[in-house]
């Protein structure tokens, strides 16, 4: 078990890649639409 700070840390252990947009706890947006890192 990986506690993952900062979130974004987890889209690195994630096994399939991110594919839809993902935040931040605070609304920051890490990943857009297209589940690209911005």
């Amino acid at each position: 078990t990986m506690l993952c700070r900062p979130s974004e840390t987890v889209l690195d252990i994630l096994p399939q890649p991110q594919r839809g947009a993902f935040s931040k706890e605070d609304g920051e947006a890490v990943v857009n639409a297209e589940g690209r890192r911005v």
